[in-house]
Formats: C-alpha cells, structure tokens, sequence
C-alpha cells in the first residue's frame, strides 16, 4: 500500500536521479527517468479522457499513450494543453551566454546541472552547425522529443542485452541519455501540473 502521498515520492524519485547522476550512476538515472516519464504520460491521458489499457484489457505501452495524447491534446480547449507543444519557454539570453562555455555534455555531468531541452538543443545545434538536435528540429514538439527519447532509450536498453555495443560506446550513449532524461523529467513534471491546474480553475 502507497503512502499516500505522491508528491513525497516524487520528491524521492528526483533526489535519487540527481544523486544517480551526480555519481555517474546513468543506468540508474535513465530507469528512474522512464518510470517517472511513464507515469506522468499516464496521468496526461488520463486528463484527456483516454483509457490506458487497449481493447484486450493490456495497458499501452508508453509510445502508444504519447501519440494518442498528441491526437487528444488536439480536442482539449484549456489553453494549457498547448504547453505540450512549445513547453518551457526558452532560456534568457543571460542563461544561454553561461552555457556557452559548457563542454557539453561533460560539465553538465560534473557540475549535475539540470537544464531545460532548449538549451541542450542550442548546444547541439552549435556543435552540428545547424538546428536539427538528437530529437529533430530544435522547435520540434515536447511529446515528439520525448518519444524520440524513449525510443533512444528502448535501442540502448536491448542492445545491453544483445552485447551489440562496446563498453565505450555503451558509455557514450548511456551519458547523454541519461542528461537528457532528467530535463524531460523536469520539464514534463512542470507541464502536467500547469495543465492540471488549468483544469482544476475550470471545474
């Protein structure tokens, strides 16, 4: 039995990814990440009135419930579902000229700094030399990129099993994923709760 409390366990859940990630524990962080990404994917569908499980009584699976999110958000008149499309805004141009000078995504591992999707975007758009980030445009929608995550996530996951990748590249594509995880988290967490609230205020 819960406690009770979700909040608290949330709380728990992101201490324990940023002390994961803190500590170089990214196997740690990405499963950590997942769980709380599926369960926020789970609350979004279920705000927009969808069922979670499929006519034979399995539960989705979570690229399922995004892309039926994405056609649901499409029907919701709270302004706050449009949130899903753009998410936090972008960072100022003060926090964008501090960044800068990040070797990404090393320092961002050393130093545990948590930023939104934009400007790890940024920084891959100025490393490749144009705007296309790991997850597409860099304008593409949140629910598109996390999808993509999800996706990256599931390739790493079963080629673990497989022994399709080296020690060294498994530890390449664990790091950034795992970075990249804890700013979908984030920002995911910060979406759901603005929706929920300009549910609550029509109600």
């Amino acid at each position: 039995m819960g406690s009770g409390n979700k909040g608290s366990w949330y709380k728990l859940l992101i201490n324990k990814m940023d002390a994961a990630i803190d500590d170089k524990y990214y196997f740690e962080a990405v499963f950590i990440e997942y769980m709380i990404i599926d369960d926020r994917m789970k609350t979004l569908a279920k705000m927009a009135g969808l069922d979670l499980k499929n006519p034979d009584g399995k539960p989705k699976m979570l690229g399922q419930l995004i892309d039926e999110v994405k056609l649901a958000k499409k029907n919701q008149t709270i302004a706050q579902w449009e949130l899903l499309d753009v998410g936090i805004p972008p960072a100022s141009k003060e926090v964008l000229k501090s960044i800068k000078k990040v070797n990404y995504p090393k320092k961002m591992v050393n130093d545990c700094i948590h930023v939104p999707r934009t400007i790890i975007n940024v920084e891959r758009s100025k490393k490749s030399g144009n705007l296309i980030s790991k997850y597409g445009q860099i304008d593409n929608p949140l629910l598109n990129q996390i999808k993509k995550w999800v996706e990256e996530r599931n390739h790493w996951m079963h080629a673990a099993g497989d022994d399709a990748l080296t020690q060294e590249e498994y530890e390449e594509e664990i790091t950034p994923l795992a970075i990249d995880g804890d700013s979908f988290v984030r920002e995911l967490c910060d979406v759901v709760k603005k929706i929920r609230r300009g549910i609550q205020r029509m109600e």
